[in-house]
């Protein structure tokens, strides 16, 4: 037996019954391959899962100011090395069309571009949609509060050197094994996405897709916004939104990595930097564009605090158990909510306690 046919049986061994066809582990090979790659992926025959490895760093421009308020920019906003590992099943199989888990906020997936890919939701539950204009850059990203570059919003293709043909091609994988595409084309039809934003090829379910549309949607459109597979070793969610179910077997680890805006509080007067300051070495630099993705410059003089951060207490009812279905638009609301939920168990606590019912029962004679 000749080393190609030898090494040809082996990837197929590797692609057999796998989330990741033949052509997308081929072209995600080819990807590692190359000279100083961010992103590498690793199939060992036998094994039932994949290796991949990210730099962590964008090599596409980033933004000099990405604003915490209409205009402040955030004084955190810097991309730092976060070089990650991650392990991802070979042969998952996506859930019924009636089940959909809830994607934890931090890392959920990477892309081909060594970067990593973060939920829809910031700090407190709220929609990265409803930040403040100037949140993210003209690639769609932004740098976490220790300096984690990630996207939570569809990415522009280009930045990641993919051609804007229409065409199909993959720029991520999902951390439960699925392939993360550009387009919703599929064979030139277009399909119909699930709430996940994904769907299965020829009803397939081993081979599901999310798709991340950029151009379609001005950039707004989530890259995962819950998983259709279950990741290795996942974490559980402390946003369980309305109608999407915990991870099985999910650990309640911090998660961290995420919030690169929400929960900062106001800044102080002055300040060192400012608009087109000085970064890092080899950081490449880019205009900033009005509004939507790539936002509008800012200052770092004066108080810049979150807009909208004053709490507002309401009356409450009872308690919601989840967070509303794409997490809440404002961080006031957010907050609101928090406030009320908290306020709702104190008062089921004490009412339940016994204590309280002892209380009852002496001094009102309800004693049941």
């Amino acid at each position: 037996m000749s080393s190609v046919t030898f090494a040809w049986m082996l990837v197929m061994q590797i692609v057999v019954c796998s989330a990741l066809t033949l052509p997308e582990f081929t072209h995600l090979k080819a990807l590692s391959t190359q000279s100083n790659s961010p992103f590498r992926i690793l199939g060992i025959a036998g094994l039932t899962t994949y290796t991949i490895s990210i730099t962590g760093f964008p090599r596409h421009p980033t933004g000099e100011c990405y604003n915490i308020s209409d205009i402040c920019c955030r004084r955190d906003a810097r991309p730092m090395h976060s070089p990650k590992v991650i392990t991802i099943p070979k042969s998952p199989v996506a859930a019924s069309d009636e089940v959909s888990y809830c994607a934890p906020q931090g890392l959920v997936g990477v892309t081909i571009g060594g970067t990593a890919i973060y939920n829809h939701l910031e700090a407190d539950c709220v929609d990265v949609n409803s930040m403040p204009a100037g949140s993210f850059d003209l690639c769609n990203g932004h740098p976490s509060r220790s300096g984690e570059y990630h996207f939570h919003r569809a990415p522009d293709p280009a930045c990641f050197n993919v051609p804007n043909d229409n065409q199909e091609h993959i720029i991520g994988v999902a951390l439960d094994g699925f392939p993360i595409y550009n387009t919703d084309m599929y064979n030139g039809v277009k399909q119909t996405l699930d709430d996940c934003g994904g769907f299965k090829p020829d009803g397939d379910a081993t081979k599901y897709r999310y798709v991340s549309l950029f151009h379609e949607t001005s950039g707004t459109d989530y890259v995962i916004n819950c998983f259709k597979g279950i990741p290795i070793n996942s974490r559980c969610c402390k946003c369980l939104e309305c109608g999407l179910q915990q991870l099985p077997h999910c650990q309640e680890n911090e998660e961290r990595g995420h919030g690169s805006q929400g929960g900062q509080g106001p800044q102080g007067p002055g300040g060192p930097g400012g608009p087109g300051g000085p970064g890092g070495p080899g950081r490449p630099r880019v205009p900033r564009g009005p509004g939507g993705p790539g936002g509008s410059s800012g200052t770092l003089s004066g108080r810049c605090g979150l807009p909208d951060t004053t709490v507002q207490y309401i009356a409450c009812d009872g308690c919601d158990e989840c967070v509303p279905r794409g997490g809440y638009t404002s961080v006031q609301t957010a907050r609101s909510q928090a406030s009320c939920k908290k306020r709702c168990q104190r008062r089921g606590i004490v009412t339940l306690s016994p204590e309280f019912r002892r209380i009852l029962c002496r001094v009102y004679n309800i004693c049941n």
